[in-house]
């Protein structure tokens, strides 16, 4: 039997509960008391009740609680929109966010960077401008640059890279996440020119992803050279040591510009060789019908207990009807 708490304690518990989000078991306990006790249509306490259980990923209670609230803030709204947005529902935040509309509540960055991940992966068209239409109402671009780089994405995810472009030029400044999105969204296109043109022209520090989506760039259109010098820009930078990911991207840039001998001295300098790469230089080798080096790979790979992968597994297949 819990015992009876206070407005203050319930308050001490839910801020609990709302940082310890690995915790989801404690927040629906708590929401069990808060009914038990006719809480959860205390404004105060229902609020704070909605985004603890839509952080928690009780969407069902969430909107249970927010239903019988007889007033709700903003912060509320956002959290049960950002809390369908994530979890796959994008008709239900679509519709909460009308519902809002209706309330006469204001949308805010928040609002809109939760309402962006939804028409990701809506095909709506119309709605994806409206919502554009309104961040530009609003003067959002040029005042916050999470709402900016989560319109570039939205519209890079979509194929809809004209658009991408606009909103990344009409950003007052672009951080690295913003230039990435952009390269990766040409690259998703098949457009590796236009990747390559932004690689080039990027004005903010380049991390792995950027680097990554470079030598994808540069494996879409041959370009070895360019691929040469991210090689070296990697190096200098001393990230080839520490990311995996770019071992790979490494050795399939030079697969695609036919320059197998590359790619094999890349895989031969890690120390630590995985099934990402492992797999990268065996496809290669397939892909350009060098069978034999794709086979010594695989056995060497075995040797060395490397458990195979689906794409591995993949290869061999190959191999085997190719032999």
């Amino acid at each position: 039997m819990l015992p009876l708490l206070s407005i203050d304690g319930l308050e001490s518990l839910l801020q609990w509960c709302r940082k310890n989000r690995s915790q989801p078991y404690y927040a629906f306990r708590l929401f069990g008391y808060m009914c038990e006790q006719g809480f959860e249509s205390h404004s105060w306490i229902g609020n704070h009740l909605v985004s603890m259980l839509a952080e928690a990923r009780f969407l069902d209670d969430a909107k249970r609680v927010f239903d019988v609230l007889p007033h709700r803030t903003l912060c509320t709204w956002n959290s049960l929109i950002k809390g369908y947005s994530e979890c796959g529902n994008p008709h239900h935040a679509l519709i909460l966010y009308h519902r809002m509309l209706d309330d006469a509540f204001i949308p805010n960055g928040y609002t809109f960077v939760a309402l962006l991940t939804v028409l990701g992966e809506l095909d709506d068209l119309e709605m994806s401008y409206r919502i554009h239409s309104e961040i530009d109402k609003k003067g959002l671009l040029g005042r916050d640059l999470y709402v900016g780089s989560n319109l570039v994405h939205m519209y890079a995810k979509r194929g809809l890279l004209v658009e991408a472009q606009y909103v990344f030029e009409m950003l007052p400044f672009q951080n690295t996440v913003v230039w990435n999105t952009l390269i990766g969204g040409f690259n998703s296109c098949e457009q590796g020119d236009n990747a390559l043109y932004y690689f080039k022209q990027m004005q903010y520090p380049r991390n792995a992803i950027t680097f990554v989506y470079g030598l994808k760039a540069c494996g879409m259109t041959q370009n070895i050279d360019v691929g040469k010098d991210i090689h070296v820009q990697i190096v200098r930078n001393g990230m080839l040591e520490r990311n995996c990911f770019l071992h790979s991207a490494l050795i399939e840039m030079y697969v695609k510009c036919g320059s197998l001998a590359k790619a094999h001295g890349v895989f031969d300098n890690l120390v630590a060789r995985d099934i990402i790469s492992w797999t990268a230089l065996i496809s290669g080798y397939i892909l350009h019908d060098r069978c034999k080096e794709a086979l010594q790979c695989l056995q060497l790979m075995e040797l060395e207990g490397v458990t195979p992968n689906a794409t591995t597994f993949l290869c061999s297949f190959l191999l085997n009807i190719s032999i």
